[in-house]
């Protein structure tokens, strides 16, 4: 096996412009349910019923004469007294509760993804900040042997650079681990992935 390898930090999709809330499947459903209630509404305030057809046979018989076939029937109920008034309440108290279910459903979406959005933009610019590379950091820790060997600095010397250097890269690791917990919490409060490519 030739070369050396090393993990690969994952990478940041860079945050979106702003929160988008189109793609969020529970919104989406419960929009879906108010147009339903809408049009149980439409038909809970109809005045009239729509006409009844009936089709039969009828086969009639006595002493003198006979009928044999087909009888077609309509009948068409006009309201007078009672109107439909209790299912027409009853609709439009369903109407104003899912609208206001809605409403309430994307105030709380909208404040959670505003709040996720600020959250992993803060992290992003923190996690991409511009930080010394491992080569940096190696070139640092060589130099510092070098000396360590020259008898230049201390043993102390060389264990206070080595333990500062690994507490460098571990808060970086720890940045970039919250990063990636806020760009998921992200997508999640979305309602899509945030592609790598920068667009949402």
């Amino acid at each position: 096996m030739t070369g050396v390898s090393h993990p690969a930090r994952p990478k940041l999709a860079p945050p979106p412009a702003s929160a988008d809330l189109s793609d969020r499947p529970d919104l989406f459903a419960l929009d879906r349910g108010v147009a339903e209630v809408e049009a149980r509404q439409r038909v809970s305030n109809r005045v009239l019923a729509p006409p009844v057809v009936t089709i039969g046979w009828l086969d009639l018989r006595d002493d003198t004469r006979s009928f044999d076939g087909p009888v077609f029937g309509v009948t068409w109920p006009v309201p007078i007294f009672d109107r439909n008034q209790g299912n027409s309440d009853a609709a439009a108290a369903e109407l104003d509760r899912a609208r206001a279910e809605l409403e309430v459903a994307r105030r709380s979406a909208r404040q959670d993804a505003d709040s996720a959005l600020g959250s992993y933009l803060e992290l992003y610019v923190a996690a991409t900040r511009t930080t010394p590379t491992r080569t940096v950091e190696s070139e640092v820790v060589d130099s510092l042997m070098a000396a360590f060997i020259a008898g230049e600095a201390s043993l102390t010397d060389v264990l206070d650079s080595l333990r500062t250097t690994v507490d460098v890269r571990l808060a970086r690791l720890d940045t970039l681990a919250a990063a990636l917990t806020a760009e998921r919490l992200l997508e999640a409060a979305i309602g899509h992935p945030i592609l790598p490519g920068g667009s949402s």
